[in-house]
């Protein structure tokens, strides 16, 4: 969705009477069996690395700020988070693109809620494959080094989740 005007008459149709809510095609069957949990509208924050094709896997990770974060706290973790965090996982992962998300909102999520920013990873087959082999040997290797350390509101930061998803090709 482009631009809080959209997200907010989004919202604001979302939230109304029954009668103006959106109406979805009712999908697979499969679908009519799920709740939905949960429903957010994210705004972009950053991208970084090219996406030129549609990517083996992701790697998406939910994180929240602590509560008690002021303005310049902020600032000063988004710049890490942007210019050295994300550069860094690309780099180690060997990830083809990564995006960053803020919330704008959420619809019906349960508590203690959903992460404020959101990391979206990109990963071709080989670093698909040399991510997974590192994730069940996660023992350092030679050559690994670690991530940066970032500004104190960085270093306290409270990491919700943690997500792979593999694209499967039937």
């Amino acid at each position: 969705m482009d631009g809080a005007a959209a997200a907010q008459t989004y919202a604001a149709r979302n939230d109304g009477p029954p009668e103006g809510r959106p109406r979805y095609t009712p999908g697979p069957a499969a679908w009519q069996q799920t709740q939905s949990v949960w429903r957010m509208i994210w705004r972009h924050v950053s991208s970084s690395g090219t996406a030129g094709q549609p990517p083996h896997s992701i790697f998406m990770v939910g994180m929240n700020v602590p509560p008690d974060t002021d303005e310049a706290e902020l600032a000063e973790f988004n710049a890490f988070y942007t210019n050295i965090h994300v550069p860094e996982v690309m780099e180690r992962g060997g990830y083809t693109h990564g995006t960053r998300w803020e919330l704008h909102r959420a619809f019906r999520h349960p508590q203690p809620g959903c992460p404020r920013f959101c990391a979206i990873y990109e990963a071709d087959e080989a670093a698909t494959q040399a991510n997974q082999q590192r994730r069940s040997n996660p023992t350092p290797q030679p050559g690994d080094r670690p991530l940066s350390s970032g500004p104190p509101t960085w270093e306290k930061h409270d990491t919700l989740w943690r997500l792979v998803y593999r694209r499967i090709e039937l």
